[in-house]
């Protein structure tokens, strides 16, 4: 077979145009040398079938040109999936370090301005107050000092809750840089499938779309999967963000307060569902980990606060005051009248006990003080002290006991009733204590028996708990003035300030 006339023109023009085009790939690479993502393409030539020509001594193959067989990426999907695991770690660290930055300001011991140098300067205080009671500039000083440690406390904590919050502000506006991402690489799946529909490679479509993924690898933790249509499938710590071209969003919850803090807590939530995501790692699980850091500096304020209100305040309690019973007894820190006892493991007041001065004893002239622990808020025990001053102020002194009502009805009778009534008095009244009272009334604490547990025993007498017959007006009322007189001395007696 004779070739044609012009087939070496022809071949000749094939290397041409190969070259033309390897030219334009190099043009095509250089001018991208500034864009973000961009990976160097390649224009990859083959050499053209050849074709069959006979000769003097046989047939022989001659070839036809060059041609391109493909223009591809400087990208190795493997090195990428290492570079997104470790831009992972990077990120995660990376926002670490930028949270405790924040917290070394806050708490910078290196100038005068810093907790531990109110401490000692609060400290030092009381070591001259020790030795220079009497002196008012140094009793001045030692209330000037506690005051600034207070003063310190309180904005250091202040500070990292409003960095809490800030936290919790800039992980929102990272999700939606997230959800804009992927609704970019869902969009780039699509692009990718038509064109490449053809056998073609999307190069600088791809390159968009892995630079996407190397800014959300950053963030989280990511595996990345390529279907047959080459798009990508991006799953985050076992959630889909991205499935060729759907997505999901995620979003921070609706606040959530959190009393302990003093703060509002937000969770990361997938929204079309609600189910809580965790990114695993990344500068977005960086951020959550760094709020829970955050809490336990405001722990470990808290502690602080707990001791000066709890073992500092019983300390001052326990000393004299100098002007005698003015300022005996009262606490540094707080409000007077209280005994604080904080839950350092819930940073909160679990109980207090009010303190009420009564008035002195009339033989011994020493000032009284009378005292109940309250289980509740601070609402709760307010009221209890307020109960309490009112009782003081009428003179009445209650003493904590736990003497349930047939301990003290037994006291009444040895003391109040035996030396003073007849033999068959005694024994009547002995007889209505131990049919009516005692069984219904007996285990009460006194000082728990309350106005309506009384008046509900007292309808219930209208039928005897003994013989199950109906009792006498005159029996009942009988029974209720044993009862009355009882508690009329336990008031005289200070166990209850006023007889139910």
């Amino acid at each position: 077979m004779l070739r044609s006339t012009f087939a070496g023109l022809n071949t000749m023009v094939s290397g041409v145009q190969t070259s033309r085009l390897s030219l334009e790939t190099v043009g095509h690479n250089i001018s991208n040398t500034n864009t973000e993502g961009y990976s160097r393409q390649s224009a990859n030539a083959v050499a053209v079938k050849g074709s069959q020509i006979y000769t003097s001594v046989g047939p022989q193959i001659i070839g036809n040109g060059t041609d391109v067989a493909s223009i591809t990426r400087a990208r190795d999907i493997y090195a990428d999936r290492q570079y997104w695991k470790e831009n992972a770690s990077s990120g995660y660290f990376d926002s670490r370090y930028t949270n405790y930055s924040k917290l070394e300001v806050i708490f910078n011991d290196t100038d005068d301005n810093g907790i531990q140098n109110a401490l000692e300067d609060f400290y030092k205080s009381w070591s001259e107050v020790s030795t220079q009671a009497s002196t008012a500039t140094s009793r001045q000083t030692v209330i000037s000092k506690g005051q600034s440690y207070a003063t310190r406390i309180q904005n250091a904590a202040k500070q990292v809750q409003e960095q809490i919050s800030s936290i919790y502000d800039d992980m929102e506006l990272n999700l939606t840089s997230i959800n804009s991402m992927t609704d970019q690489i869902a969009g780039l799946n699509r692009n990718i499938m038509v064109q490449e529909a053809g056998g073609a490679s999307a190069n600088d479509l791809r390159d968009q779309r892995d630079a996407l993924v190397d800014k959300l690898s950053n963030m989280m933790n990511i595996s990345i999967y390529e279907d047959s249509s080459g798009m990508y499938n991006v799953v985050s710590n076992g959630t889909t963000l991205v499935n060729g071209v759907a997505k999901i969003d995620l979003e921070l919850s609706e606040p959530i307060p959190n009393k302990v803090y003093g703060i509002n807590d937000f969770s990361i939530r997938i929204s079309q569902t609600g189910t809580l995501y965790s990114p695993g790692t990344g500068s977005l699980q960086a951020q959550l980990d760094s709020i829970t850091e955050d809490k336990n500096f405001l722990g470990y304020l808290s502690n602080m606060a707990a001791f000066c209100l709890t073992t500092l305040n019983a300390q001052h309690r326990a000393g004299a005051g100098i002007d005698a019973d003015t300022t005996t007894g009262v606490n540094f820190y707080g409000e007077d009248g209280f005994e604080y006892a904080w839950n350092a493991d819930k940073n909160c007041v679990e109980k207090r006990k009010v303190i009420v001065d009564c008035k002195p004893d009339p033989v011994t002239k020493k000032r009284n003080r009378t005292s109940k622990t309250v289980r509740g808020t601070k609402k709760e025990a307010e009221q209890m002290m307020r109960q309490m001053i009112a009782d003081a102020e009428k003179g009445y002194h209650v003493t904590n006991t736990k003497i349930t009502v047939v301990e003290w009805v037994q006291t009444w009778l040895e003391v109040y009733i035996i030396p003073n009534v007849s033999p068959t008095t005694l024994s009547r009244y002995e007889g209505m204590i131990k049919r009516y009272i005692n069984p219904l009334l007996g285990n009460i604490q006194v000082q728990q028996l309350s106005t309506l547990a009384v008046q509900s025993w007292v309808n219930g007498l209208k039928v005897s708990p003994v013989s199950g017959k109906e009792m006498s007006a005159a029996t009942v009322k009988h029974v209720y003035h044993v009862l009355k007189g009882a508690m009329d001395k336990a008031v005289l007696a200070g166990i209850i300030s006023r007889s139910p």
